[in-house]
């Protein structure tokens, strides 16, 4: 489950941004992750940086649309 909280703050908004697996993996996900994606530390880095990124292109999108 990849998650944004979203929360309103006197200067503007608050965002927390989550990665849960509530029930673990399969056996499947974590053979990909090891052999295929690179090891669970690159994984993990490349999902980060995803999650930056739709951060970074929601705020672009919210301010633009604030100035109008």
């Amino acid at each position: 489950i990849w998650s944004f909280e979203l929360e309103p703050t006197a200067t503007g908004t608050r965002v927390v941004q989550r990665r849960e697996a509530p029930t673990g993996t399969s056996k499947v996900s974590q053979t990909l992750v090891k052999y295929v994606l690179g090891g669970t530390e690159a994984f993990d880095d490349e999902l980060t940086a995803g999650m930056n990124a739709t951060l970074a292109r929601l705020k672009t999108e919210i301010e633009a649309s604030a100035r109008v």
